[in-house]
């Protein structure tokens, strides 16, 4: 009887122990359920979000933002110009180029067939005609190095007096090198924007010269130094003009952030490198602005503060920012302004000389009304 006992309440703990087992996962299948529901609505919310900020959030295609702001890949094919209807290919009446045969080829090299004929005949070189000739322009693998050697001679007259020869102004040193490989330095370093370090290697590879970082850090300065009177009218020439195009882009200095600023009219373009973005720049290159002149910018405050008669907010800004309008609210007025921006760029790129006819003017004040 002990034992029956013993199993009957041994029985009965057990069933209110799988009682509340069940009642436990009652409430862990509700919590569960609730959360599911909660990651569906929160998974369609996210996708929501992502398609409108895809829509309607700024970037580089549509604003002034840099492409490294771009918190999305912009979308392909976002250029400012409107889509071409011509095919990728040469168009009529264009003039293409090809490479020419040469009338005085540097070197020939000839074919002649067997001497022997397999009847046993001889051929003779003679007697061959022109077949065909075909010509191969290429460079030389090395660049022949040319010494010139510079020898200044003096004379003693039989009175006594002594009689020297005179030197070119330029040659200074025993050893030094021709302005021609210093020019191919320079053109390498400012106009390919080849870095220091790769020149010298460069330069070994087409010359032969070996030639020194140091050596070519020498170079640059002294050409700098000649450049400096034709840098600075360059600024002048700018400060001067009554529309002055401004802007600045990062870049490396040294290995760490700087700042390419420019500023351009018509005729030249003032380019200079700092490790600041801010107005002091401006101050530092253009003392009193451009009170005399029209000044195009980006909406960059460095820029709009620059003191200017005028100012002009840059036509691609413009053209992101209205595209921008367009994606946002599907207003027709911003695809008009888009339409006579296109029409009067091409109005400007067919116009001689950018001098616009009575009748191209009047075009436009009817399009802007």
């Amino acid at each position: 009887m002990r034992t029956i006992d013993c199993l009957e309440e041994e029985n009965r703990a057990l069933k209110k122990q799988v009682e509340t087992l069940l009642k436990e996962l009652d409430r862990v299948m509700s919590r569960v359920q609730a959360l599911s529901q909660e990651n569906t609505m929160l998974h369609e919310k996210v996708k929501d979000l992502e398609d409108k900020l895809s829509r309607n959030h700024k970037n580089s295609s549509n604003s002034s933002f840099p492409p490294s702001r771009d918190l999305h890949t912009v979308k392909k094919n976002q250029s400012l110009r409107n889509k071409s209807t011509r095919k990728p290919e040469g168009q009529p009446k264009h003039k293409g180029s090809t490479l020419q045969q040469s009338d005085f080829p540097t070197s020939i090299e000839s074919y002649y067939p067997p001497s022997t004929c397999q009847c046993g005949n001889t051929l003779n070189q003679e007697d061959a005609s022109l077949l065909c000739k075909r010509q191969v322009f290429d460079i030389p693998p090395v660049l022949e190095q040319i010494c010139t050697e510079h020898r200044l001679y003096e004379n003693r007259c039989s009175c006594g007096q002594l009689h020297k020869g005179s030197m070119p102004s330029n040659i200074k040193a025993p050893v030094q090198y021709g302005s021609h490989l210093r020019s191919l330095i320079v053109s390498l370093y400012v106009e390919h924007y080849i870095p220091l370090n790769r020149i010298g290697s460069l330069v070994e590879e087409i010359t032969s010269f070996k030639i020194g970082d140091g050596t070519i850090t020498n170079i640059l300065n002294k050409a700098q130094e000649v450049m400096t009177p034709l840098y600075e009218s360059l600024r002048e020439s700018i400060s001067k003009s009554s529309v002055v195009g401004s802007d600045e882009t990062g870049c490396k200095i040294n290995g760490g952030k700087g700042w390419m600023w420019v500023w351009q009219n018509h005729e030249v373009t003032f380019i200079t490198a700092n490790k600041s973005r801010g107005y002091k720049v401006v101050v530092e290159n253009f003392k009193k602005g451009f009170i005399n002149a029209t000044l195009v910018s980006d909406c960059y405050a460095s820029q709009l503060k620059t003191p200017a008669k005028h100012y002009q907010l840059c036509l691609a800004h413009l053209q992101r920012e209205l595209i921008y309008i367009k994606q946002q609210t599907n207003n027709s007025w911003a695809e008009d302004i888009l339409n006579i921006f296109y029409k009067a760029m091409k109005l400007k790129r067919e116009s001689a000389n950018n001098q616009y006819p009575l009748a191209t003017s009047r075009f436009l004040v009817r399009n802007l009304d």
